[in-house]
């Protein structure tokens, strides 16, 4: 059994246009995910599954191995489960990684892929949340789990919900709350049945994807990862990300 990176990648985006493939220290968004995501020695192989010939044409253009899949998708899971289908990877374990991550980290892809015990249908990763702005910004996506790191639910709501807390202090102690990092690796066979889900009230009223995989039965085990990633939604992301590089 191999263990392959798909990384689901449209130019489209609510937010930012074409961030996949703005110039980051003179690479496109993309290319800096893709080679993070070669760097990591357990992949057998790193596959971008692309919406359209723009995205397709960037990466043989910096060599990366692409696959042109349908532009219309739901979301990157269904994406990816077009191509691992297409490329005969539905044997293997599939890291699903975003195309706007371009810090990505080996060992944060490896911890994803060891969380994947017999229990388990896929895994993910978080972080400590201490930010109490962070904690009741809906687009930082927050998770709450079981004593054992299994997934119990995801929301854009500050959750868990503490009710005697002083919130003036602004500050989250440790172990309290934790944001969901969206990366995901899949068990052989299950990221095609992911696809194929009806979606749930529960996904409708979130817009988080892995709330229909929870409503469907499907059990999440959650990685704790040792620092958050960089992720690039907006131009004052990017902005951000061109400050690190060059520090």
């Amino acid at each position: 059994m191999g263990i392959h990176v798909i990384i689901p990648a449209r130019y489209d985006s609510a937010r930012f246009p074409g961030k996949l493939l703005a110039d980051l220290g003179g690479k496109p968004v993309l290319q800096w995910t893709y080679e993070a995501a070669l760097q990591w020695s357990a992949a057998d192989s790193v596959w971008v599954a692309a919406a359209d010939e723009r995205i397709a044409a960037a990466v043989r253009n910096f060599g990366g191995k692409v696959f042109l899949s349908r532009e219309k998708h739901e979301s990157g899971t269904e994406r990816c489960a077009e191509a691992a289908v297409a490329l005969g990877l539905t044997e293997d374990i599939i890291v699903n990684l975003q195309g706007d991550e371009p810090f990505v980290r080996s060992r944060q892809m490896q911890d994803l892929v060891q969380a994947l015990s017999k229990e388990a249908d896929l895994s993910s990763l978080c972080c400590p949340l201490l930010d109490y702005a962070d904690l009741v910004d809906p687009n930082c996506v927050k998770v709450v789990m079981s004593r054992s790191g299994r997934a119990l639910y995801f929301s854009r709501a500050p959750i868990p919900h503490q009710r005697d807390a002083d919130h003036r202090q602004h500050h989250l102690p440790k172990g309290c709350c934790y944001k969901h990092i969206g990366l995901y690796a899949f068990r052989a066979g299950v990221l095609p049945q992911l696809a194929a889900l009806q979606p749930t009230l529960l996904e409708g009223m979130e817009k988080l994807e892995q709330l229909r995989w929870l409503q469907h039965g499907f059990r999440i085990q959650m990685a704790e990862a040792e620092e958050d990633t960089i992720g690039i939604d907006t131009e004052e992301d990017l902005a951000k990300a061109r400050a690190l590089l060059y520090a």
